[in-house]
């Protein structure tokens, strides 16, 4: 059981870090295609879908997510998707009409509006199904097929973004229709599969049933807090990038962007890996507060030690990785890179944290940290953006309201959950991390691109050593394979 166990778990890690390769590859084909100024074009189209993907689409996700399981169980689960159909229909309708109104507040200037309004609610649309299906796939135990359909759709997208730009197209709107075109593809072809898979059969006139007061009513008060709780969140990690558009400079955005999407890209490939393993066991258990408690706990024991040893890997070695990823002409952005990543640590380790809320179904209560994140970090960047010092300043305030806003969600959480945290793995792995100072010596040699891969390779290795050391401890190991046997 073991051995299967550990199959599954490796053929999900191997199939996330394909993914994040895919993701660097974009990172390195895009800012070679694409000039600074249109990379900050790309970073404010992203900043609009993860408005739209965050406010509108995430909350109601949330709640498909906590009742799969029951819901395949029953055998309804095809009715409930045709009712979601509907109202992501709505929400990329409604999406296509802010995007109209953009000239009015004098966002996305340099663009095309036009390109606009078919591209980001075209993207709203088929990443929502590409999002849903293909998670309920691993949800429901198929690990393989998840992993592979994940990477296909990175790939897909980077390819068809890489095809419009050769054929002349190079600007931001283009390599993100390719975006667009990927992920809608593989989003078509999880859905076949889904439908293929499941023996449930469609019922109209439960779908009509569904669409009562009373039910909009449940999912309205599980999914209008986090939604308020969500708009928070984007402006805490999105909205920046309008401010410095508004009141700096759109190269300075791409420098500033390419820095963050990097310690981002790096942070997600571990925290999705855990999203896929461990957090199916946490639904599976979130009906019994004892054994939930208990595993909450746990995982926060392993992955808060987890996420710090990463960080403090990634700041070491940021001036090699952005050598590696995009070159020397963004050797500016490896500062970016150091602070992107302490940020990433405090958003993942409050995202771990918020589960507490998810389990009790109280999602009033991440209102207050994301509140003081949103309202902090949109306060904070726009006053830094005023000064000559905007270059430290606005990371800096990102930094500082990300830890702020992480630890008053500990203090909301434990009042829900007792949150046992055991501190052992913190020293374990600091310990382990006393190695990577010494990377800094090497650091007039990183324009040097095979240097900087030897360096990374061979600091690379005493990190995964690390890694594999501390999930091999007991008690981490239990935690670790939690996630397959509930």
């Amino acid at each position: 059981m073991i051995g299967s166990l550990d199959r599954n778990f490796f053929s999900l890690a191997l199939g996330r870090l394909l993914q994040v390769a895919v993701m660097l590859a974009s990172i390195k084909v895009s800012t070679a295609f694409l000039s600074t100024s249109e990379i900050g074009n790309l970073y404010i189209i992203v900043t609009l879908t993860g408005f739209f993907g965050l406010f509108l689409i995430n909350p109601v996700g949330q709640y498909i997510n906590r009742k799969t399981h029951e819901w395949y169980a029953s055998g309804v689960i095809l009715n409930k998707l045709v009712v979601y159909f509907m109202y992501v229909l709505l929400a990329t309708l409604l999406s296509l009409f802010l995007v109209l109104v953009l000239p009015f507040f004098g966002v996305a200037r340099s663009m095309n509006y036009i390109l606009l309004a078919l591209a980001i609610p075209g993207f709203v649309f088929f990443n929502t199904w590409n999002q849903t299906v293909i998670p309920m796939i691993n949800l429901l135990g198929r690990h393989v097929v998840f992993s592979v359909l994940t990477v296909l759709s990175s790939f897909c997208a980077l390819l068809f973004s890489s095809a419009l730009v050769l054929l002349g197209h190079v600007s931001a709107i283009f390599w993100f229709f390719g975006q667009v075109l990927g992920v809608g593809l593989l989003a078509i072809v999880g859905m076949l599969y889904f439908l293929k898979r499941i023996e449930h059969r469609f019922d109209f006139k439960a779908v009509v049933e569904y669409v009562r007061f009373k039910n909009i009513k449940a999912i309205s008060l599980f999914s209008f807090p986090l939604a308020l709780s969500v708009l928070f969140l984007w402006l805490q990690g999105q909205s920046y990038r309008l401010l410095i558009e508004n009141y700096i400079n759109l190269e300075f955005l791409g420098f500033f962007g390419v820095g963050m999407s990097i310690a981002t890209s790096i942070s997600s490939s571990f925290e999705s890996i855990v999203m896929q393993w461990l957090y199916p066991a946490l639904y599976r258990n979130m009906n019994d507060d004892k054994i939930f408690e208990n595993a909450l706990s746990g995982m926060i024991s392993v992955l808060l030690p987890v996420y710090f040893f990463l960080a403090l890997f990634v700041s070491f070695l940021a001036l090699y990785l952005v050598e590696i990823l995009v070159g020397s002409e963004y050797s500016r952005s490896s500062i970016f890179v150091v602070f992107g990543i302490w940020v990433e640590f405090f958003r993942m380790s409050a995202n771990l944290l918020s589960m507490a809320a998810h389990s009790k179904m109280n999602t009033r209560s991440l209102f207050v940290p994301y509140a003081i994140g949103g309202v902090g970090v949109f306060v904070g960047v726009f006053f830094a953006a005023q000064f000559e010092c905007y270059r430290v300043a606005i990371p800096l305030v990102l930094l500082i309201v990300g830890g702020l806003s992480c630890a008053v969600m500990f203090f909301r959480m434990n009042r829900l959950v007792r949150i046992d945290f055991r501190p052992q793995g913190l020293l374990f792995l600091g310990v382990c991390s006393a190695f990577f100072p010494s990377a800094m010596f090497f650091s007039e040699s990183a324009s040097n691109k095979i240097v900087s891969m030897v360096i990374l390779l061979a600091y690379g290795i005493l990190f995964l050593a690390g890694l594999l050391k501390f999930f091999f401890v007991k008690g981490n190991r239990e935690a670790l394979l939690m996630g397959q046997r509930n």
